[in-house]
């Protein structure tokens, strides 16, 4: 008998029909809404497959510079403190800019660049928006690499625990059967409790119910 199928499988699959353009959909919505349809384990056809799947596209919001982020910060605060923070989680905090020119660098204004595995800290001749831009892209490198080890060992993990729990559902398939042919044979429900480590009450509820207890 082979194994049931888990949503892990039919996300591989989706995964896989889609190659490396994965990224432009919404996967888990598309896993979600075919299972919702279909189950997860029942065939469906293929223009049904495509129908979800194109209704489930990202669209991505233009990109913008950290300066086109910043300096509105910049402006509003004027000549206090700013702090943009990232999509990813990277933090610009950025004191003594002028509000009236985004022109760097400047001698009163200093930035501090959190979210990275180390802060960076820039001011006078060294703070200009190609070195804060180039510190931001530093942090989100980081928390990429960071965010990438956690997902595979949580991808890991969930494989893991997956296979211990079909491992689990088999033994206890064997357990039970066991069970009924000691039954049958004339092997006493106390009996086989001692020898499964059950307690009788359990033993009487696997046999009555014919599957699990």
């Amino acid at each position: 008998m082979r194994d049931p199928i888990t949503r892990r499988d039919v996300v591989a699959l989706v995964e896989q029909s889609l190659g490396a353009d994965a990224a432009s959909y919404d996967v888990d919505q598309i896993v979600d809404t075919l299972t919702d349809r279909h189950g997860l384990d029942a065939a469906m056809e293929a223009d049904d497959f495509w129908e979800v799947v194109l209704a489930h596209t990202l669209t991505p919001e233009p990109t913008r510079t950290v300066q086109e982020q910043v300096w509105p910060l910049v402006q509003a605060a004027m000549g206090r403190t700013a702090e943009w923070t990232s999509d990813e989680g990277v933090t610009v905090q950025i004191t003594g800019m002028s509000p009236v020119s985004p022109v760097l660098p400047q001698p009163l204004a200093r930035a501090d660049v959190t979210g990275g595995t180390a802060p960076v800290h820039l001011a006078g001749d060294d703070l200009t928006w190609e070195s804060l831009t180039a510190a931001v892209d530093g942090a989100r490198a980081d928390i990429d690499a960071i965010r990438g080890d956690v997902e595979r060992e949580l991808r890991a993990s969930g494989t893991e625990y997956e296979q211990a729990a079909q491992r689990m559902s088999r033994a206890e398939t064997r357990r039970h059967q066991a069970i009924r042919a000691a039954a049958k044979a004339g092997v006493s429900a106390a009996r086989i409790g001692e020898l499964c480590g059950l307690s009788r009450q359990r033993v009487h509820r696997i046999l009555k119910s014919g599957t699990t207890g």
